[in-house]
């Protein structure tokens, strides 16, 4: 297959033919790729995570080499569950069905009226939810997760097929997170519900009183619209739990990613990388918050764009 894409894509760049061979090959097993460049980057990728304390085993060096799974300086952090993994315990392919019944969301539609005229609107009722911008100090970064989302799969499924197009891998279904839950235990108070997902998924304690909150938005408008209610907290290694990675009996595989807080920008404009508005919005918000902490340190006026560069973590709470 290696000498077929080589010959029959010779006009395409090394590393782009690297990308689409490692899309295809998703077994840890193969080490080697038509662009050749396996085997100078994976030396790259095991030093500078070694180096990092970060595992060098979390996936097949032959796929970290395309950076698409790993772009913008982002690195696992120990423990969870890396994309890699997970993608191996997954069947390949996705069945779509009618929904019988669910604990989360319920289908219903509300009447109106607009100029005398009745109007029906077809909605889901769903949860309210908690999201954390979380900064490391240690690592001058923000901790993010990464994990399947069925729904977003099933919609790159439908545009493939609307399309004329193969079938998406199912790497495709993997988005870029803040650590985040449903608003779902009656009686709990939002910072409650904040921390014990931080717990969880990823792996530190933060005190409730430690949260500090930022806003509400809302999402989902068109369908669903309930409240997200957005906070901000800093961590470091002294404050790490023994496990991370989400529930694994309720079904949760969760990988916890530590971003540089100098890539951000580059993070904010990838299209290719799956995440929400609401984590555009938390971050382009924490660009702000940084560059305003830094422009004060200086004495300079901050700009929107500022480049957050490293050492400002320890600000962003202050």
């Amino acid at each position: 297959m290696a000498a077929m894409l080589a010959s029959s894509l010779g006009r395409v760049p090394a590393t782009r033919l690297c990308r689409l061979w490692h899309n295809l090959c998703l077994s840890p097993a193969v080490h080697r790729c038509p662009a050749g460049l396996s085997h100078t980057c994976a030396q790259q990728a095991r030093s500078s995570s070694s180096a990092a304390g970060f595992p060098v085993d979390t996936m097949s060096f032959s796929h970290a080499v395309s950076s698409d799974w790993y772009p913008h300086g982002l690195r696992p952090m120990v423990g969870g569950d890396p994309m890699q993994a997970t993608l191996r315990r997954m069947s390949s392919g996705v069945e779509l069905q009618p929904m019988q019944s669910s604990a989360f969301v319920r289908p219903y539609s509300i009447m109106y009226q607009l100029d005398g005229r009745k109007r029906r609107w077809d909605a889901v009722e769903s949860h309210p939810s908690v999201a954390c911008v979380l900064l490391h100090k240690g690592l001058d970064s923000l901790i993010m997760v990464r994990q399947f989302r069925p729904a977003v799969y099933a919609a790159a499924m439908r545009a493939a097929e609307a399309a004329g197009e193969p079938t998406p891998p199912m790497s495709v279904g993997f988005t870029y997170e803040l650590c985040a839950g449903i608003v779902d235990k009656r009686g709990l108070p939002l910072t409650k519900i904040m921390q014990e997902e931080i717990n969880e998924e990823c792996g530190f304690h933060v005190e409730e009183a430690d949260l500090e909150k930022i806003t509400s938005v809302i999402t989902a408008l068109g369908i669903s619209g309930p409240r997200m209610t957005l906070f901000l907290a800093e961590v470091d290694d002294s404050q790490a739990l023994p496990t991370r990675g989400g529930l694994g009996l309720a079904g949760e595989a969760i990988e916890v990613l530590a971003l540089p807080l100098a890539s951000i920008p580059a993070f904010l404009a990838d299209e290719g990388l799956a995440k929400s508005a609401s984590v555009m919005f938390a971050v382009m918000w924490l660009q702000q918050r940084l560059a305003a902490r830094q422009a004060r340190r200086v004495g300079q006026p901050a700009r929107a764009d500022a480049d957050v560069g490293r050492d400002q973590a320890a600000q962003a709470t202050g």
